[in-house]
């Protein structure tokens, strides 16, 4: 099994979002969703609690010390208590059928847990300060597999003489990169050399042109594949409409890209325009998700990213492929969109302080159509590439086997 899917299935955040499309949106399909939700904030926990491998984290992803053994006791009780109650629908006790393994495993872990602090921390002699649980796990041994899997080309089932070549040569240069095909993931990333582009980004240009100032300058926007577009009509058809939630969705990643801008923006004006008011979105995904770390979005890029989502399904119905979708041209549609229209007011003086290349409002409204394109774009090819391939099949298959 691949442990990532079943962690992004049993997360926090699906939780979150089942009790925001029950409560908020009032969704009749989730109105019986609060023993889903139990399910999965219980089995978020746990795995927070055997993934921990910081003092720096949050809640129960804080490694296990002496500040918050006693709620990892409390819960550890709580669990094995909630597992004893889960039946199926004939009545029978999962911790008695045999699906019980899983279930079992993770009480068992827990309570290893509790014993290894009471050996090595809460001892006369303590051995340890705190336990970052997460270097217990199997994870590190599944990804050196994974590394001596990969020296083997196309064969990833090697014989003695390929693993000993394999195992040497890591002993020599262990570094152990995971090109994600395997069934863990690394926690901490290795940085590797990339080619950067020539074309610089919007977000580089609004930098590099802080200190520039010309006086009053007008601001232009010329582009001569969109002077002679018509905005007296609607350019999204019918199935572009956007739902309730598809709404909150756009604003929750509208402050993702006003969060990832505002820490690569060095134009204090520019950074103020990205976020707006809290109370303003107190009913908001973002207040349902928010634990101290979301970012509230302006008007004017929620008004911004709901044209690129509208642009994106345009395209994305249209095409009937994700691999024709050119991410340039959807950024100039929604430029275009905004050429006759007032976005970012409040800098309007500030954008005369720059040369009409350098515009700032310009620059602003490219990278943040240009960050939601991303987004978006990078989310609908892994949706495609995250398919069971009958390639992956046979290779468990046969790896289970020992052929």
């Amino acid at each position: 099994m691949k442990v990532k899917l079943a962690t992004q299935l049993l997360s926090r955040s699906v939780a979150e979002s089942l009790i925001f499309c029950k409560d908020k949106l009032n969704l009749e399909d989730f109105k019986n969703c609060d023993a889903t939700v139990n399910f999965v904030k219980i089995m978020n926990d746990a795995f927070d609690i055997l993934n921990s491998h910081k003092l720096s984290g949050f809640g129960f992803k804080k490694a296990v010390c002496e500040q918050n053994i006693q709620s990892i006791k409390d819960f550890a009780v709580r669990f094995n208590k909630y597992i004893s109650g889960l039946k199926f629908d004939n009545g029978q006790c999962v911790v008695e059928s045999n699906k019980k393994t899983e279930f079992i495993g993770i009480a068992v872990c827990l309570q290893s847990i509790l014993n290894i602090y009471d050996m090595h921390i809460n001892c006369v002699n303590p051995s340890l300060k705190f336990l970052p649980v997460y270097k217990c796990s199997q994870d590190h041994i599944e990804l050196f597999f994974r590394s001596i899997r990969s020296h083997g080309g196309y064969n990833n089932n090697p014989t003695c003489r390929q693993f000993i070549a394999a195992y040497k040569r890591l002993l020599i240069h262990a570094e152990i990169r995971e090109g994600g095909l395997g069934n863990c993931v690394p926690l901490s990333q290795i940085n590797i050399l990339n080619c950067l582009s020539s074309k610089q980004k919007p977000e580089d240009q609004i930098n590099n042109s802080c200190s520039s100032s010309v006086g009053f300058l007008e601001k232009t926007f010329k582009d001569k594949e969109v002077e002679n577009i018509d905005h007296d009509h609607d350019y999204f058809s019918a199935n572009t409409t956007l739902s309730q939630y598809c709404k909150e969705v756009v604003i929750y990643i509208a402050g993702f890209v006003s969060r990832k801008l505002g820490k690569s923006l060095a134009c204090e004006s520019c950074v103020g325009a990205l976020f707006g008011n809290k109370e303003n979105l107190m009913a908001s995904l973002i207040q349902v998700k928010n634990r101290g770390g979301l970012a509230y979005p302006s008007d004017n890029v929620i008004k911004i990213c709901t044209v690129c989502e509208k642009f994106y399904r345009r395209e994305a119905f249209s095409q009937q492929n994700l691999y024709k979708i050119k991410k340039d041209e959807l950024i100039q549609r929604t430029m275009a969109e905004f050429l006759y229209t007032s976005v970012f007011e409040e800098l309007q003086s500030h954008a005369l302080d720059n040369y009409p290349l350098e515009n700032h409002i310009n620059l602003l409204l490219k990278a943040i159509a240009e960050n939601y394109f991303n987004l978006r774009i990078k989310y609908a090819c892994n949706s495609i590439s995250a398919s069971d391939k009958i390639r992956n099949f046979y290779t468990n298959l046969i790896l289970f086997k020992g052929q």
